[in-house]
């Protein structure tokens, strides 16, 4: 056990906390929010994704500059299937799907990695500030709904209650922030942090391993659709 996990377990513990506070209504309600707020920008972020690569200057800045930065760190690490820790866990369902678009495009595997991971990165932000928009309104109805349904003091099972529900938030947030600091900060100075989270740690391992997989068929799918329409708004040719 490392930072990496003190600090999941405390994200959990906390928000546990806050929900036998809250108790079971308050709690389910905020994770109903999070749930509708997370859906919605999920619905949302894959057309703006497609919509903001088919500008010349933002495919440029995402394709180019930062898949070429991508590029260039990767073959640092001697390729892609040299990557490890949570670095390594993150790429790995990129590389189960290169067989899918190899035979399309015109792309080597670490070309296709960083590709993806550029995009990834553009992903990520975007749903920050998606979700951020959303949950503002969700947080309304939310608040309109504890009005309504929220009376009197809660007893001993609602709050057992909503340390559950507090539990099952925390463990979302956890989910979150992994998926955003991996993807934002694969290379650099964060090469200790993805060591420490893909190696070292004991429940940030397992933890990153199937929140990653998770992201990954939650962006790009079972199959190779979702793959190639990003690409092609990247401007990627074809054979």
């Amino acid at each position: 056990m490392n930072y990496v996990d003190i600090i999941i377990i405390a994200v959990v513990a906390f928000m546990a906390l806050w929900g036998l506070w809250k108790s079971f209504t308050k709690t389910l309600i905020k994770i109903i929010c999070f749930g509708l707020a997370v859906f919605a920008t999920y619905l949302v972020a894959n057309y703006i994704i497609n919509w903001l690569l088919g500008i010349e200057f933002v495919r440029g800045l995402i394709v180019d500059v930062l898949g070429g930065w991508y590029e260039s760190a990767i073959a640092a690490l001697g390729g892609a299937s040299n990557a490890t820790g949570a670095l390594g866990n993150f790429i790995a369902p990129i590389v189960a799907r290169y067989d899918a678009v190899s035979a399309i495009y015109n792309l080597t595997l670490d070309q296709f990695v960083a590709l993806t991971l550029a995009i990834n990165t553009l992903n990520v932000i975007l749903c920050i500030l998606l979700y951020l928009i959303i949950r503002l309104v969700v947080w309304l109805v939310a608040w309109i709904l504890s009005l309504i349904l929220v009376h009197g003091q809660p007893n001993w099972f609602s709050r057992l209650l909503g340390f559950a529900c507090g539990a099952v938030r925390g463990a979302a947030l956890v989910m979150v922030l992994l998926i955003a600091s991996t993807a934002i900060l694969p290379f650099g100075w964060a090469k200790n942090y993805n060591e420490d989270l893909g190696e070292k740690s004991v429940i940030g391992k397992v933890a990153s391993q199937y929140t990653y997989q998770i992201y990954d068929w939650a962006v790009y799918g079972n199959d190779a659709q979702k793959t190639i329409k990003l690409l092609e708004s990247a401007g990627i040719d074809k054979k």
